[in-house]
Order: C-alpha cells, then sequence, then structure tokens
C-alpha cells in the first residue's frame, strides 16, 4: 500500500515524535479507519502532538492527517477483495441492487468526512462576513443550491452563473469573507483559479470534492473529499454529485444546529409566499 511504503520509506528522515505517529499508522492502519480516528484522536492514542502528525504527513507527501486517512482507507478498501465491493464485479440490473450499492458507497465515504474538519469549516461559515459558492459547469447548480440554503440561515451568501462577476465578487471580499469550491474532480480550471486568487487575498478557502491530491487540493484551506471510486463512478461529463450533495447536507445541518437560538426572518418568508402566489394567480 502507497501510505505504509510512503512511511517506511521516509521513517529514517523522521524526528521522534513523527515516528511515534508512524509506528501507530504501520501498526494499527484498519483500527486508524474503522474507528475513524481524528487527529487529537490519533494524537493521544500514539503520544505525538497533533502539529507532529502533520508535519509526518507532509514528510511522506499528504496535504495533511485527512488526506492521509482518505488514502489509506481507500487501499484498505481494495486490499479486502471484489467480495466487499458486491456489485463491482456482479454487475447491476435493477434498482433495489443500485440503492444498496449505492449506500455501501455512502458509508465508505462516511468515513473520510472527518468531524473536526466540518465543525471547522461551520465555524468559518457562520462567522464570516461574506460567503462565496463556486463551482464550474453543472455543478454549479449545487454550488447556487448552497448559496441559498445559507441565505435562508441569515448568512450572507453568494453565488453566481457569470464568470467575470464572480471573479469580480472576490476582488471585494474582505479578508473575513470565506469561498467554498465544489469540485467533483478538482481539475476545473476556473475554480483553482478563483481558489489561488481567494488565497493570495487572505481568503479562507473550503474545497468539497470527491477527488483527493488533486490540483484544487493545495488552495484549499479545509478539505471535504468523499474520495468514492465504486463502481457507480460514471465516466467524466456524467459523474454523480450525489457525495458532494451529502457534504452540503451535512454543513447545512450543523450550520442550523449551531444558529438554533436566531428568530426566523417571518416577514421575508411571507414576503416570498405572496409573490410565489402571485405569479400562481397570475398564470
Amino acid at each position: 500500500m502507497a501510505v505504509i511504503s510512503n512511511i517506511q520509506r521516509n521513517y529514517g528522515n523522521m524526528f521522534s515524535a513523527e515516528k511515534r505517529a508512524a509506528d501507530f499508522i504501520l501498526q494499527y492502519s484498519e483500527e486508524l479507519i474503522e474507528q475513524n480516528y481524528t487527529i487529537s484522536e490519533l494524537a493521544a492514542r500514539c503520544g505525538a502532538s497533533e502539529a507532529s502528525i502533520i508535519r509526518m504527513c507532509k514528510r511522506i507527501g499528504y496535504a495533511g492527517f485527512a488526506s492521509l486517512k482518505i488514502t489509506l482507507a481507500r487501499e484498505l478498501e481494495l486490499r479486502e477483495g471484489p467480495e466487499k465491493t458486491g456489485a463491482a464485479t456482479q454487475g447491476i440490473d435493477d434498482v433495489a441492487s443500485y440503492i444498496e450499492q449505492l449506500m455501501r458507497e455512502i458509508q465508505y465515504s462516511a468515513r473520510n468526512i472527518d468531524q473536526e474538519t466540518v465543525n471547522a469549516c461551520v465555524d468559518l461559515i457562520v462567522n464570516s462576513e461574506m460567503i462565496t459558492t463556486m463551482a464550474w459547469g453543472n455543478t454549479n447548480t449545487i454550488a447556487a443550491d448552497f448559496a441559498t440554503r445559507l441565505a435562508c440561515c441569515h448568512l450572507n451568501a453568494f453565488n453566481t452563473e457569470t464568470t467575470d462577476y464572480a471573479i469580480r465578487r472576490l476582488d471585494l471580499m474582505p479578508p473575513s469573507g470565506v469561498l467554498v469550491a465544489i469540485s467533483h474532480s478538482g481539475t476545473a480550471l476556473l475554480v483553482n483559479e478563483a481558489m489561488r486568487l481567494a488565497q493570495n487575498r487572505g481568503i479562507k478557502t473550503i474545497l468539497i470534492t470527491n477527488t483527493p491530491n488533486s490540483p484544487a487540493q493545495q488552495y484549499a484551506d479545509f478539505l471535504l473529499c468523499t474520495n468514492n471510486t465504486g463502481p457507480l463512478e460514471h465516466k467524466f461529463g456524467c459523474d454523480s454529485h450525489i457525495m458532494e450533495l451529502i457534504i452540503v447536507d451535512i454543513l447545512i445541518y450543523f450550520i442550523q444546529r449551531r444558529l438554533q437560538s436566531q428568530e426566523p426572518a417571518e416577514d421575508t418568508e411571507l414576503l416570498l409566499a405572496q409573490f410565489h402566489r402571485y405569479l400562481y394567480l397570475s398564470k
């Protein structure tokens, strides 16, 4: 496995604290994934600081602990053999089988979503002065939906399909703003350049993606990656976006929990209801 071999190859160059983290991963890799350890839990188990764990991850070629864990989880799944993936070898011939396989892939992807990262993203979004969501092509439908739902939570969120307007909006964002970028592959040029621009301006960035170690990751302050490569994954252009939608739902759920004390904007909802009634009656 790549993670294990990378640790073994770089072990001699590690500091003692880094070696403690590496030793735990070498000996208890399956436990690390099955129990979905957070970086703080790993630090407590191996006796190394979180900074040492991150330094060890970067030493062996990963952006951080989340990236290492995603790769390790996928490698362990592949090692378990085809009997674990079911539909990968048997094929899917009916709706029920498709749904069953989809649920397996969602459960697998859930292992890769770190609760501490989710909490950090929620803190960043809730306390942000301005939130811009961005994606490319049909993925922007998800970004637009996310912005609308954030606005329903009384947060200053923005999205547009107009490229130059989106980039100019970034130019107007304060350092306390946040860019939420959604890219299934992590290779969309516009999204990556927007993240780079935001990073250069001191704006925090959150990347929602299905692909670990993609070009977009280098510009992300926080990474939410599902890393689903199961048999339901489609060819380029027809990719399923259900995993990205699930991450959006997760963020909205925890944002709503954080903002429970806020009163709903009843006058706004009443105005929208009257507008919808007017559209209906005018047909």
